[in-house]
């Protein structure tokens, strides 16, 4: 039911439903990962990360599929994005990556780095023309 609800961004009852589900399988870092996902989807950034958090946690003491791991990394640096924190999002998609090589993440963390997206960093003066 939680991915139904998720899909019509109903993402409170999403919530619901997937912590339930994780009551039902605390080993499970899937449920989190979608909580960590409805939060995402609220544009809830920190609570997205703080579940993020758990699933690897979770993930890493239950020797969770790597994919399942590098999702939650990976959905850690799109919130770190979110909330305008590149440095720490380049460190999630590069810990994502070395959990396993999607192409998709290493677009982003492209994206992350790239001089263009950090123009905000760049000290400028009309003094200095």
């Amino acid at each position: 039911l939680g991915n139904q609800f998720y899909k019509a961004k109903d993402f409170d009852k999403a919530i619901e439903h997937y912590e339930k589900a994780s009551q039902l399988d605390p080993v499970s870092i899937v449920y989190i990962n979608n909580i960590a996902a409805a939060h995402f989807g609220k544009a809830e950034y920190e609570k997205c990360i703080e579940k993020c958090k758990k699933a690897v946690e979770v993930g890493r003491e239950n020797r969770a599929d790597f994919k399942d791991l590098a999702r939650s990394l990976a959905r850690m640096g799109n919130a770190q994005m979110k909330l305008g924190n590149l440095d720490e999002a380049i460190k999630e998609y590069d810990n994502s990556l070395m959990e396993f090589r999607d192409p998709q993440v290493e677009l982003k963390r492209k994206e992350a780095v790239h001089p263009l997206s950090r123009w905000h960093e760049i000290p400028f003066s009309f003094n200095s023309l």
